[in-house]
């Protein structure tokens, strides 16, 4: 994937604000992951929102979300069915808070089905669309599935589709294949986190 090199700069500029440094127990990427990230978030930045599957602690939520406020980007909602008070659910408050992220990054603590489809679209309305949708939630074959069945409609034509821990964890590589038309590889990725565009999945899976 190639940007400008004026969105490099913002990708910089958040990778400097947010901090990118690996740590297995907070953030669960590698840098090259989250460089990759912060550059497809650039994708479409003004004519649609990102929609991410898992939030963990939010890392990645605030990645992508200040490359969004800084390129006065729409907005990121991150789904991910912790309770409101749990440990990671305050992390990530606490995180999206320090940031100046608030009015960028939208928590929805839910599993991602039906109910968190229709608090996203009401809070985007019905001509908005998804330009970036990040799976990475429970990494279980049908769950994979499910979470792109779920949300594939919401994906503008020319979005992307993003998956973290491809090869690393055998269930979601299992369920991408089956979702992929025969032969299709990803238009962009790094380690264990790999994009590819909406045609490049079967009508129905």
């Amino acid at each position: 994937m190639t940007i400008s090199k004026h969105l490099q700069e913002i990708c910089q500029d958040a990778a400097e604000k947010v901090g990118i440094s690996y740590d297995l127990e907070k953030n669960l990427l590698w840098d090259s992951e989250a460089r990759l990230l912060l550059e497809l978030s650039t994708h479409h930045a003004h004519e649609g929102v990102v929609i991410e599957i898992g939030t963990y602690r939010g890392y990645s939520a605030c990645l992508m979300g200040m490359v969004r406020k800084l390129a006065d980007g729409m907005e990121v909602y991150t789904v991910d069915q912790s309770q409101w008070l749990s440990a990671d659910a305050l992390l990530t408050r606490d995180r999206i808070g320090r940031l100046g992220l608030r009015d960028t990054v939208h928590c929805i603590n839910l599993s991602s089905g039906p109910a968190s489809v229709q608090i996203v679209r009401t809070a985007i309305g019905e001509h908005t669309e998804c330009s970036l949708l990040f799976i990475d939630g429970d990494h279980s074959e049908n769950s994979v599935l499910h979470d792109v069945r779920t949300w594939l409609p919401m994906v503008a034509v020319d979005g992307l589709i993003v998956f973290h821990d491809r090869v690393r964890v055998s269930e979601v590589d299992a369920a991408i294949q089956k979702m992929l038309r025969t032969g299709e590889e990803p238009v962009a990725s790094e380690q264990y986190l790999a994009a590819y565009t909406r045609d490049q999945f079967h009508e129905s899976f």
